[in-house]
C-alpha cells in the first residue's frame, strides 16, 4: 500500500429527516446551461476505532468504503475549522488498516489497537447540481442508513438523513438549498 493519495476539504450540512420526507424540487437552482442529475448508489462502510473510542472522542473518522461510483477505499477524516479534511488511500489487497493511516492516528490512539467499530450500509440518492462547464456545484444526498455497531454487543439502527455537500458552489447556493430542505421538513 502506498501513501495518502488524495487530500480533500469536505464541507457539508447534515439534516435528519423522517421516512415521509419528500425532497423539494431543486431545478430552479440550476444555473443557466447547467444540469441536475440523480443517481442511486449503494455504499458499504466499515468504521474503525479503538475499544475505548479514542478516534470518536477526537471527532476523527476512519473507514473503509465500498460501493460504486463513490469514492472507494480508505478515508481518514479530521476536523479542520468549520469543515473536515479527508485523507484518502486506495483499497489494498487486505482488509487491514493501512500503515500510513495507523501512523497518522497513533497519537490519538495512545498505542491502542484499531478494530472494526461499526458497519454502515447506505442507499444514497445523490442529486448533483453542475454548472455550464460541468463542475459539481453541490450534491444533495438523500440517505437511508442501516448501521450495526460492533463490540461486546451488536446494536442495529436505521435512520434517514439528507446531506448537502459543497463542491465548487458558493455558500449562498448551499444556504438556499438548506433553507428549502428545512422548509420541506
Amino acid at each position: 500500500m502506498g501513501s495518502v493519495s488524495e487530500k480533500y476539504l469536505e464541507r457539508e450540512v447534515k439534516l435528519d429527516v423522517d421516512e415521509t420526507f419528500r425532497l423539494p424540487d431543486l431545478n430552479d437552482l440550476v444555473p443557466a446551461g447547467g444540469s441536475l442529475t440523480s443517481v442511486v448508489v449503494l455504499v458499504d462502510s466499515t468504521y474503525f476505532d479503538t475499544a475505548q473510542q479514542d478516534l470518536l472522542a477526537a471527532n476523527v473518522t476512519l473507514r473503509r468504503r465500498h460501493g460504486e461510483p463513490v469514492d472507494t477505499g480508505w478515508q481518514l477524516k479530521v476536523p479542520t475549522e468549520d469543515a473536515r479534511t479527508e485523507l484518502r488511500v486506495p483499497p489494498g489487497p487486505t482488509s487491514g488498516v493501512p500503515k500510513e493511516l495507523r501512523d497518522l492516528t497513533a497519537g490519538l490512539r495512545r498505542g491502542r489497537g484499531l478494530r472494526q467499530a461499526a458497519r454502515i450500509r447506505t442507499e444514497r440518492t445523490a442529486h448533483r447540481l453542475f454548472d455550464v462547464s460541468g463542475a459539481l456545484l453541490v450534491e444533495v444526498a438523500d440517505d437511508r442508513v442501516r448501521a450495526t455497531t460492533l463490540g461486546n454487543k451488536a446494536l442495529i439502527s436505521t435512520w434517514r438523513e439528507v446531506e448537502v455537500e459543497t463542491g465548487t458552489g458558493d455558500a449562498r447556493l448551499v444556504r438556499a438549498i438548506v433553507k428549502r430542505l428545512r422548509k420541506a421538513g
